[in-house]
């Protein structure tokens, strides 16, 4: 059963980011996440979300964003809603990091998805009653310094 849930809506305009990246970093906190974990989330999110506003509205407004935060034990998961042009960043070729930036096919930006694809440990896209879900899961206590205290079960030691 979910420890947290949490949902958050915020217009697709520069600046509207920054609250979610508050309760984010609240939440970590509170939880003692490290604060390379706090920074990994917040990062993904911040490039989703930063992608969606800039390439997915032909018309700039006020269309919302919906935030879904779970954690499941030590699994955190977000679903971000929009009602963007479809995308689904999982067919985005990942960027040739074997070559110096200037012999990429593509030398500026690309970077995004790959580091939300890299951060998360599963990532998942559809498109459905005309809007882009995509889900985020990261194991909080699988990921290397993402928990600092240690996790202890019921049965598994502790103070009696």
């Amino acid at each position: 059963m979910s420890e947290h849930l949490m949902a958050y809506i915020i217009t697709a305009q520069r600046g509207s980011i920054a609250g979610m990246a508050e309760i984010i970093q609240k939440m970590g906190r509170e939880l003692e996440w490290s604060e390379k974990c706090i920074y990994q989330l917040n990062l993904a999110l911040d490039e989703i979300i930063s992608n969606t506003m800039e390439y997915g509205y032909a018309v700039p407004g006020t269309h919302r964003i919906e935030i879904f935060l779970e954690l499941d034990g030590t699994l955190l998961k977000m679903k971000i809603k929009d009602n963007a042009a479809p995308f689904n960043p999982l067919e985005k070729a990942a960027p040739e990091l074997d070559k110096p930036p200037l012999q990429r096919e593509r030398c500026v930006g690309g970077m995004g998805i790959h580091i939300m694809k890299t951060m998360m440990d599963a990532v998942r896209y559809r498109y459905e009653h005309g809007q882009n879900v995509l889900e985020l899961e990261k194991n909080l206590e699988k990921a290397t310094s993402c928990i600092t205290r240690p996790v202890v079960g019921p049965g598994q030691g502790g103070t009696e």
